[in-house]
């Protein structure tokens, strides 16, 4: 994604991730969620990002998928 686009991507993202968590499908939320992590961290905002990846991995824990190991590697472990 290009750095000087990513604000476009935010919103889109943050719809998709409310819808997921509503459907209840976890593993299709931490997906978005990983996603956002990733377009936050590309703008410089570490907290946010660190926030998301952490989520997502707790949520890829919950389903199992070895995913989760993607979204720690981001958090650096």
């Amino acid at each position: 994604m290009r750095a000087d686009r990513s604000d476009e991507a935010v919103a889109p993202l943050n719809e998709a991730a409310g819808l997921m968590r509503t459907c209840g499908a976890p593993e299709e939320q931490a997906g978005i969620l990983l996603l956002r992590g990733d377009v936050a961290a590309g703008r410089g905002e570490r907290e946010a990002a660190e926030a998301d990846w952490r989520t997502a991995a707790e949520l890829y824990d919950r389903v199992g998928s070895p995913s989760a190991r993607t979204a720690r590697e981001r958090l650096g472990g």
